[in-house]
């Protein structure tokens, strides 16, 4: 932010530069710290209870399977909306912080003229535009935990129903639909906690995104590289310093 140009400081806004700083930079490190180690968990766990299921009855794995697309589908779509109403939020936050910033840097202006009532109104109506996006945000993301459950109980149902038909036929014992249903929800365990993540991972996409427009600007200034001949070293291509010698007049 310092190698800027000032024309960039002069149309960006001081709050929102600290809100990329400060709450954009800390979803990122979330993410890494807590999100990224459980979803690797959560993945190693899909995939080694897919393996497993496949070698006890493939049959039962592909009909538990066959509900996977859609919930992929729910959990790779939805997220875009997810991400769009947090970058919304982040929006706004930033926006808060630019007029308590704006206030307090000229505090004393603000009580010479009394200001305080015009400033407490355009803290409450940002305010009020932050809680209305935080609020969209979050029934965006309060419905995907729901239609996820609503597809693993799909899944489940069809397992069962096919299983329940194999037993009555005699082909399979109830005893080894019981196990399967039991590596049945190992296996949907996952893909519930990876849904869960989308919050996590909505906000830490979005703060480097909002990070990255900083950090791809390009001056508009540039400095002109410094050139030095080869045939000057290090110790004659610096500046010589000189002593200057401060002699007291004489009296006469």
């Amino acid at each position: 932010m310092q190698r800027l140009s000032l024309s960039y400081h002069d149309q960006a806004q001081t709050g929102d530069l600290i809100s990329r700083v400060t709450s954009d930079v800390d979803g990122i490190q979330s993410f890494v710290t807590s999100g990224l180690l459980s979803a690797l968990i959560n993945a190693l766990t899909l995939f080694g209870m897919v393996g497993v299921m496949l070698y006890v009855d493939w049959r039962f794995t592909l009909i538990a399977l066959s509900v996977a697309p859609l919930l992929f589908a729910v959990v790779f779509v939805t997220p875009r909306e997810i991400k769009k109403a947090s970058r919304e939020v982040r929006r706004k936050e930033g926006q808060i912080v630019s007029v308590i910033q704006e206030a307090l840097s000229s505090i004393r202006v603000v009580k010479a003229f009394s200001r305080e009532e015009y400033e407490q109104q355009r803290m409450e109506e940002q305010s009020l535009e932050a809680v209305e996006a935080a609020l969209h945000a979050r029934s965006l993301k309060a419905r995907l935990s729901p239609l996820v459950d609503v597809i693993v109980a799909i899944g489940t149902s069809l397992v069962l129903w096919f299983g329940a038909l194999r037993v009555l036929s005699g082909t399979l014992s109830a005893g080894s639909l019981v196990v399967f249903v039991l590596y049945l929800s190992k296996m949907y365990k996952p893909m519930q906690e990876l849904s869960k993540l989308t919050d996590v991972f909505s906000k830490a996409v979005v703060g480097y995104e909002r990070i990255s427009e900083v950090l791809d600007t390009k001056s508009d200034v540039q400095d002109r590289p410094v050139r030095v001949p080869p045939h000057v070293s290090a110790e004659t291509s610096s500046f010589p310093t000189s002593t200057l010698s401060m002699t007291r007049p004489t009296r006469t």
